[in-house]
């Protein structure tokens, strides 16, 4: 049985496999530079890059050494995390705002879209509609009917829906 998967899902495959490489990599060499600095090795290797590891597999009980190879491990981390973070920030970037509702109620207020084109209409006022939009009966407008009327402006917009409450 053979699983057949799209092109675009085998280059997220390998974008994946490559990050997680750099990451490991980043972590290594920041881990070994911090380890060799505290330990006063930094100067004796050549290729300071993987000595962490070497340090760590080779680990023969010395107290100084398990501190900055606990020290290098943790500060080794920050590459890494700030690559996530920077994955993290990249994709609500591209998805676009939470859309979360106050705290204490009111409008959501929102683009429609991630590019920010639609969804920012300034109405223009009830007078101005009517004015511009006049019809056989100025309550309602006159081309379209309805344009000189808003529903979020009526006193049951205020009101939640609720569909348990007929009244809602």
């Amino acid at each position: 049985m053979s699983i057949a998967i799209s092109a675009q899902t085998g280059q997220l495959i390998v974008k994946i496999g490559f990050g997680v490489i750099l990451a490991l990599i980043a972590w290594t060499v920041v881990a070994s530079f911090v380890f060799l600095f505290g330990t006063g090795l930094l100067h004796e290797f050549p290729h300071p890059f993987w000595q962490w590891w070497l340090y760590a597999l080779n680990f023969d009980g010395n107290p100084r050494v398990a501190l900055w190879l606990k020290i290098g491990a943790g500060v080794g981390a920050v590459p890494p995390v700030l690559m996530i973070a920077a994955l993290v920030y990249r994709g609500q970037l591209v998805v676009g705002p939470k859309l979360r509702r106050p705290l204490f109620g009111g409008i959501v207020k929102s683009p429609l879209a991630v590019t920010d084109n639609h969804g920012r209409a300034a109405w223009m006022s009830m007078a101005a509609a009517r004015e511009r939009f006049p019809g056989s009966n100025p309550a309602f407008g006159g081309i379209v009917v309805g344009e000189a009327y808003r529903v979020d402006q009526e006193k049951v917009a205020v009101r939640r829906f609720d569909p348990d409450d007929a009244k809602s």
